[in-house]
């Protein structure tokens, strides 16, 4: 075990999300992700990036479409996918008035 990995962690298997910065205020960091093209979006907490790296720059993830047939964001409907479940509630909630 290095200085830097905890127990059982190796070097081969960190995989740099983003930067952690420390504000003038005691105890508070920003969490800004280093990926292009949004290497300028910061979070304040490091939940926060790591949601936000696994849903828009992990290789491999979830995606979840649209159940609407015809919708644009549907299976078929060849546009992008969602990366979170929430996400696909919102549009879901505001394009097709809430499901019903």
């Amino acid at each position: 075990m290095s200085a830097t990995n905890g127990p059982g962690i190796s070097e081969r298997r960190l995989v740099p999300i983003g930067s952690v910065y420390m504000t003038n205020r005691k105890k508070v960091f920003v969490f800004k992700c280093t990926e292009r093209p949004c290497n300028r979006k910061t979070y304040t907490r490091m939940y926060d990036l790591r949601r936000h790296y696994d849903g828009a720059h992990a290789s491999q993830g979830p995606k979840f479409w649209c159940p609407y047939e015809g919708c644009e964001r549907s299976a078929r409907g060849g546009g992008p996918s969602f990366p979170r479940k929430d996400k696909l509630k919102d549009h879901v909630r505001s394009m097709h008035n809430g499901g019903d």
